[in-house]
């Protein structure tokens, strides 16, 4: 919080923010990251059995989601280690957390087509970023398109009272 505050504090001394709305983004943000650190705290501090089941369950899911560039890449006939592999998928990830634009548009798909084009040909490029995003994002998303509305049609979803 310390560090948030200075670089916020630096931002309005140097009259790139008022002191109006310096003070509405302080007091936002110390709100928040103390809600969290409350859901932190009480998430840790749960079943021992539950927390460690969430990060085995999580790291499953990550190298399972990392999986689908090694498969592509096989399947287009390259060779790359899978370790390397997900290296470089996870610093994907952290570039698309920090990214400033909505969903990380565009951020994703040009960090991705950066670190992998220096191991596939240029023609494959294209379709290794498609199929990437495609099973790893969009099948997802469609499934869940799918549910809802089979949900809605069916009448499954209920109003509560």
């Amino acid at each position: 919080m310390k560090y948030i505050y200075k670089l916020f504090y630096f931002l309005k001394k140097r009259h790139l923010l008022s002191k109006k709305r310096f003070r509405k983004i302080i007091l936002y943000i110390f709100k928040h990251l103390e809600l969290f650190s409350e859901d932190l705290a009480f998430f840790i501090q749960g079943k021992k059995i539950f927390v460690f089941l969430s990060l085995i369950f999580t790291i499953i899911f990550l190298l399972a989601e990392f999986s689908f560039t090694f498969l592509i890449l096989k399947g287009l006939g390259y060779s790359i280690s899978f370790y390397q592999i997900i290296t470089m998928q996870i610093l994907v990830v952290f570039i698309m957390y920090f990214a400033p634009t909505p969903g990380a548009a565009g951020i994703a798909e040009g960090g991705y087509s950066l670190l992998f084009a220096r191991f596939v040909a240029k023609k494959d490029l294209f379709p290794l970023l498609f199929y990437w995003r495609f099973f790893s994002k969009y099948i997802g998303i469609f499934i869940g398109i799918f549910d809802f509305f089979y949900l809605i049609i069916r009448g499954g979803i209920k109003d509560e009272e």
